[in-house]
C-alpha cells in the first residue's frame, strides 16, 4: 500500500474543495437542483444521505442524494450573508441538530444536519405555514440573476 505524501494530500483535498465549491456555485444559481429535490421528497416525505447508496435508487438519485451536503451548505452561506440563524433543535440525545426551512413555489422544506459521531444531511417535507418562518429559494435565485459575479460567502 503506498503513501500518500502530505504535499499529494493537500494538493487532492484542494482540488476536490475547488470542485465542491463550484457545484456549489451551480446549485445555488439554478432550479434544476431544488426542482429535483421538490419532486424527490414529494414523493418520499423524507430522506438522509446516511444511505443514499440503496438498491432502490438509481445513480442519477444517489448522485442527487451525495449533493444533499453542498446544497445544504448553499443554503448555510446564502443564511449567514443575510443573518439568517439555523434553527436548532433541543434533543434529549448527545447529538446536534440544525436545520433550514425552504420554500420553493408550494414546496415546503426542512434541510438540516445532525452532528453525532457522524454528520448526517437530511430532508422532510414540510407543510408552508405562517407559524414557521422559510427562505424563499426564488430570492436566492433572483439574486443570482440580478449579480452574476455575487459569490456566496465561505465560512
Amino acid at each position: 500500500m503506498e503513501t500518500l505524501k502530505k504535499e499529494d494530500w493537500v494538493k487532492d483535498y484542494l482540488t476536490t474543495r475547488k470542485k465542491e465549491e463550484q457545484e456549489i456555485e451551480k446549485l445555488m444559481s439554478d432550479s434544476s437542483y431544488i426542482d429535483w429535490l421538490s419532486e424527490y421528497i414529494g414523493n418520499r416525505n423524507a430522506f438522509s444521505d446516511e444511505f443514499y447508496y440503496l438498491e432502490d435508487s438509481n445513480s442519477y438519485e444517489n448522485e442527487k442524494i451525495r449533493q444533499l451536503h453542498l446544497f445544504y451548505e448553499g443554503i448555510e452561506r446564502y443564511a449567514n450573508q443575510n443573518e439568517i440563524c439555523p434553527i436548532q433543535e433541543e434533543t434529549n440525545f448527545q447529538y446536534s441538530v440544525d436545520h433550514y426551512n425552504i420554500k420553493y413555489n408550494d414546496t415546503g422544506i426542512e434541510i438540516g444536519v445532525l452532528v453525532n459521531l457522524e454528520v448526517i444531511y437530511y430532508c422532510i417535507k414540510v407543510p408552508l405555514s405562517e407559524d414557521m418562518s422559510f427562505i424563499d429559494f426564488n430570492d436566492i435565485l433572483n439574486s443570482k440573476k440580478e449579480n452574476p459575479q455575487l459569490k456566496l460567502l465561505k465560512k
